[in-house]
């Protein structure tokens, strides 16, 4: 009774911050960087910089085939129990603690506070739980459909985001929630097999593609603008071997129910490559640059300019984030010798 009591504090740790498990916060850009889990159970933290996926470092073990992340404060992952009900917490560094359940679990989602389930009855992924930091609250149980992408994305607002269809191979809707309810449906009619993750990267969705099916190999991002959804430029990133994908989700502008797409259509970046110096033109006022070198180390805050020095940097790709009343758009550079 006593090692269950523990075990359930360890748990709690995302809803408080005294616990008996506290876990120290790893440096990391929560506007840039998302995690994954292999088929080994292996978290790895990768960043998204402009239109390339960089990283790919091991940070924690034995995860199971499931993950999710509370958020910059709070920044323990936990995953479903990949051997009984429940679900594995991280317990410190490099440890796992255990909370049993009588729910089988698939797969989660979170943001800081508002953790989301995604729960399993008569072999159909077909519930979706949140977890108030006591129990599971059942939020939805679909009668006809399933959950199609088997994970759940959670914005900065605490809403969940899943994909309902018939199947696994057909997706029909984009389905909001909080925890009271739902919130707004999408149409988005596409194939969801082998659709493995989903997460949000500053107000943005993306959906993790396999090996194979649609955009095979990439993070695609989900663009909505009002009531309609398509899905945007993928990513190149190897899904290989991958079975979940989370964030830390350091979306800024709090207006989740209207996802922004970084778009770069009316910015341009001359001459790329450069030797030296790169203008930046816009059809707006440029308010902010940004330059990221390809770590992910930010080298550069330029406000109210239209031009970067790259002169004392070493050749090599370079990250561009230009800021403008409408919004943030990526541009990748190129500097040469």
């Amino acid at each position: 009774m006593i090692l269950r009591k523990y075990l359930f504090i360890s748990f709690f740790c995302c809803f408080s911050l005294t616990t008996l498990a506290q876990v120290t916060a790893p440096a990391i850009n929560c506007s840039t960087v998302f995690f994954t889990v292999n088929v080994k159970g292996q978290i790895q933290q990768w960043s998204l910089l402009g239109d390339t996926v960089v990283g790919g470092d091991v940070v924690l073990n034995n995860c199971g085939r499931s993950i999710a992340y509370c958020g910059e404060n709070n920044s323990q992952f936990y995953a479903v129990n990949p051997q009984k009900n429940g679900v594995i917490f991280q317990n410190s560094d490099t440890s796992w603690a255990n909370l049993y359940g009588d729910i089988k679990l698939v797969n989660g989602g979170g943001h800081l506070n508002d953790i989301f389930f995604m729960g399993n009855e008569g072999g159909k992924n077909n519930v979706l739980f949140y977890f108030n930091g006591k129990s599971l609250e059942v939020v939805e149980r679909f009668e006809d459909q399933i959950i199609s992408s088997a994970d759940v994305a959670v914005d900065n607002q605490g809403q969940a985001w899943i994909f309902i269809g018939d199947d696994l191979s057909n997706n029909t809707h984009i389905k909001v929630y909080s925890r009271k309810g739902l919130v707004k449906s999408y149409n988005l009619t596409m194939n969801s097999k082998h659709i493995y993750g989903s997460f949000f990267l500053n107000d943005v969705l993306y959906l993790g593609m396999g090996a194979r099916g649609l955009n095979p190999n990439t993070i695609t991002p989900v663009l909505i603008k009002g009531d309609k959804v398509e899905l945007g430029s993928p990513v190149n990133f190897d899904g290989t071997n991958m079975h979940d994908m989370a964030s830390c989700n350091n979306g800024e502008d709090n207006s989740t129910s209207d996802i922004k797409k970084m778009l770069d259509h009316n910015i341009s970046i001359y001459p790329n490559p450069t030797t030296g110096h790169v203008n930046v033109v816009s059809d707006e006022e440029i308010l902010l640059i940004e330059m990221y070198d390809a770590n992910g180390k930010k080298l550069l805050d330029a406000r109210n300019q239209t031009s970067i020095d790259l002169n004392n940097e070493a050749s090599g790709q370079y990250y561009i984030r230009v800021h403008t009343a409408s919004g943030k758009y990526n541009k990748t550079v190129i500097k040469i010798d």
